[in-house]
């Protein structure tokens, strides 16, 4: 019996260093993979970047719309173009999306789940270096402004389920604007906004143009037909840069999320998956309408894919039946890039990583 046990134990043994021998070859591989560009050539190019994240938008997901709409979207006409590695420090699985919006917030790699931290431990996002510049920070999302992304660019917190945490740090950090949806989770902290100088507003017509903080909390993001409770993406996005060029001239960043691109992969809905995406792609559109004579960077990229969308060959093979998972899974995702005065993106590496995101936005804003 005791040799039995001692073989056991011996097994076990080999089955744990295995298992870390692994681990280390996996972590040690992305190191070595992991692109060492500095990004100087962005060297305060412009004092305005937007982002765009589309949740869950992977390449698939892209190619797919654009076959089952018959057009090609707007954003994959922009000239720069590659892949992101979107690999968080979970070693077996694929990330989630507050671990991949940290990397793109703050430049590091964290665990799944965390927000902005590492095991609690605040690490400082994109949104409270512009903010030390006295430039403007936004929010906007069709999620939930508590929500994992949004979170990630606004907020500190141990877990994304962190919800209070979320709103106590959002509360305090002194962004100029949120917009998005989940008006009831916010709407106990009505009064606590308001001491903090926001303008509370709950339906679109009542969005103030003062240049005052404000936080929209709408009941949620509708594609196309609105109602006052439930605006847009696109509504959302002009009303964002209206603000922001009027009382922000001076320099902002703003981050605009397509979440729903991401809860659509999950049910394995792929109608709906195409037209979050083609109403994210809208948004873009009318941004770069906007500011089409303005010196603004565009980045647009995905925190990763979800689904494992397969590729189909013609429009009548796009159905629910392409999906293979309903979970997110760790393939490289897209990004664009645009900037009007700055011809150097072109030495933007074809495949970068998430983190390289924020680096990208310090070296252009001159942070």
């Amino acid at each position: 019996m005791k040799k039995i046990i001692k073989l056991l134990l011996l097994s076990l043994s080999s089955i744990v260093t295995l298992f870390l021998l692994v681990a280390i070859s996996i972590n040690l591989f992305r190191l070595a993979d992991k692109n060492t560009d500095t990004f100087d050539y962005l060297e305060n190019s412009s004092n305005k970047v937007i982002l765009f994240i589309g949740d869950g938008m992977g390449q698939n997901q892209i190619k797919n719309t654009e076959l089952f709409l018959d057009k090609k979207l707007f954003f994959t006409s922009i000239d720069k173009m590659g892949t992101v590695n979107t690999y968080s420090k979970n070693t077996f699985w694929p990330t989630d999306s507050a671990a991949s919006a940290t990397a793109m917030a703050t430049g590091k790699k964290v665990y799944n789940t965390f927000v902005a931290s590492s095991f609690g431990k605040p690490i400082k996002s994109i949104s409270e270096y512009v903010k030390e510049k006295n430039m403007g920070v936004g929010i906007v999302t069709t999620d939930t402004l508590a929500g994992a992304t949004p979170a990630s660019f606004s907020a500190h917190a141990l877990r994304r389920s962190h919800t209070e945490d979320i709103i106590e740090t959002q509360l305090n950090n002194n962004i100029d604007l949120y917009l998005g949806a989940g008006n009831q989770t916010y709407l106990p902290y009505k009064s606590r906004f308001e001491e903090k100088g926001y303008s509370f507003i709950q339906k679109y017509s009542e969005l103030p143009n003062t240049k005052t903080k404000v936080l929209g909390s709408f009941s949620e993001i509708n594609n196309y037909k609105h109602t006052d409770e439930a605006p847009t993406l696109p509504m959302l996005t002009k009303y964002a840069i209206d603000y922001f060029e009027k009382h922000y001239p001076e320099g902002y960043f703003l981050m605009i999320e397509g979440a729903h691109i991401d809860k659509s992969n999950h049910s394995n809905d792929i109608d709906n998956m195409i037209k979050y995406l083609d109403e994210f792609d809208n948004s873009i559109e009318l941004a770069f309408n906007m500011l089409s004579e303005e010196n603004v960077a565009f980045i647009i990229t995905a925190d990763h894919e979800s689904g494992n969308l397969d590729l189909a060959n013609s429009k009548s093979e796009i159905t629910n039946d392409l999906y293979q998972s309903t979970k997110h899974t760790a393939k490289d995702v897209y990004y664009f890039i645009y900037h009007k005065n700055n011809y150097e993106i072109n030495k933007i590496p074809n495949n970068i990583d998430n983190t390289d995101i924020f680096e990208m936005i310090k070296k252009i804003l001159g942070i």
